[in-house]
């Protein structure tokens, strides 16, 4: 991959350091008036602003060189201005939640990279009777993707999720329950990064449940799935424009005396394709979550899952992704919290348009770590700062990397 060396220094980077931590002390600051926002209102104001330095945006091996298509190195601050309005009330058997914040994002010296986005979350948790209860949903979300898997560093990385939906829980039973519903998605990426695409998916599942006095319970569902990609069929890069998925799960949920909760999950997974079968995959899924309060002002959190990712280029079709994450919470006062997290994960790929012969697959292996600490002055504003490091070895070496980030947050509500 041919990289331009940095032959000119980010002449805005000087004046926007100072200005991001006066825009971030602005939330502190804030603490002198008087806010007052009050959860019995049923409606808040919460502004809010964050400053992060990246110093490997990009992700690339070598983080000095200026990558193609970009005006600079992936060194950079950026600023995330955000106005969050929420919505909650009850009223009688139902429930009305929605979220919408408008945000404003600006790259210091990338500013091809900002950005505007207004996403929403909107959910109406109904009930009809004693029995029947559900929920009826909307969401959107706009926001700048990892550049791990796309190396077309000229085009933001820009994603937009929208989702619809409608899920039912039928008490039919004693503590046996029928449970189901309908979920629609809408992916949208850049037209160029065909490896994961553009597509509507339409999923339909339906299952029973058994929950206990405690609260415990074990569910079993199956879902079906329609996806369409928006593109036509391509028999060069054999890329379909549609696919049939099926997955069958086992879901259970225990709590383990006052402190402890324990959450897994266990499903196979089969995609096909309409078109061309040697892009199909199949295998076994899962997750187990431990939550454990270790004491009235720690607590730990720990989960290891197995998942599978389209991912459809000449030589992969997907690949596996196998997680291990952990990290500790200590609530230090009724003001102050530190948390941590750590993590480890593998990739693997898989399959490719020679059917899955290909030899010498790629594997990344990723290191992740994680550190906040959240101070609250009062019980409308809130400060804090975070790091983060992480790391990927891989076989093929133009996909390895290493990135830091710093940061500082920063709200307030009304």
């Amino acid at each position: 991959m041919e990289v331009r060396k940095r032959n000119d220094p980010h002449p805005h980077q000087n004046a926007f350091l100072p200005t991001a931590i006066a825009l971030a002390c602005l939330g502190l600051l804030g603490v002198a008036m008087s806010a007052r926002a009050d959860d019995t209102d049923g409606f808040n104001v919460q502004t809010g602003v964050t400053m992060t330095h990246d110093d490997n945006l990009f992700l690339l091996p070598n983080p000095s060189v200026i990558p193609p298509g970009a005006p600079n190195t992936g060194s950079t601050w950026m600023e995330t201005e955000t106005a969050d309005l929420r919505f909650n009330r009850i009223y009688g058997l139902q429930a009305v939640q929605a979220d919408v914040n408008a945000n404003h994002y600006t790259f210091d010296s990338l500013h091809y990279l900002d950005y505007d986005a207004v996403n929403y979350n909107a959910m109406w948790q109904w009930q009809l009777g004693s029995r029947l209860s559900g929920q009826l949903g909307v969401d959107h979300e706009k926001t700048l993707d990892s550049y791990d898997d796309f190396q077309h560093y000229s085009t933001p990385n820009l994603s937009i999720h929208t989702g619809e939906t409608f899920k039912f829980d039928w008490d039919a039973v004693n503590q046996w329950h029928v449970v189901g519903g309908v979920l629609h998605a809408n992916i949208e990426s850049p037209s160029i990064f065909t490896q994961v695409g553009s597509f509507a998916q339409t999923d339909f599942q339906l299952g029973g449940s058994y929950v206990t006095g405690q609260g415990n319970s074990v569910t079993f569902q199956v879902r079906d799935s329609i996806g369409t990609f928006s593109r036509a069929l391509d028999y060069v890069d054999v890329l379909d424009n549609g696919y049939k998925q099926r997955e069958a799960e086992t879901l259970t949920h225990w709590s383990i005396g006052a402190w402890t909760t324990l959450d897994t999950r266990i499903g196979y997974v089969d995609r096909r394709y309409d078109n061309f079968g040697q892009r199909d995959y199949r295998g076994w899924v899962g997750q187990i979550a431990l939550n454990w309060q270790t004491s009235a002002y720690t607590s730990f959190k720990a989960a290891v899952s197995r998942n599978v990712v389209a991912f459809q280029a000449d030589d992969s079709n997907d690949y596996w992704l196998e997680m291990f994450s952990a990290g500790p919470i200590w609530n230090i006062t009724e003001k102050l919290k530190l948390s941590a997290t750590g993590s480890i994960s593998w990739r693997t790929f898989e399959g490719g348009i020679d059917g899955g012969t290909n030899v010498g697959s790629r594997s990344d292996r990723m290191y992740a770590a994680r550190v906040e600490l959240d101070y609250k002055p009062t019980r409308y504003s809130s400060i804090g700062l975070f790091a983060t490091l992480s790391q990927q070895n891989s076989n093929a070496i133009e996909t390895a990397y290493s990135d830091r980030t710093v940061g500082i947050t920063a709200s307030l509500a009304f």
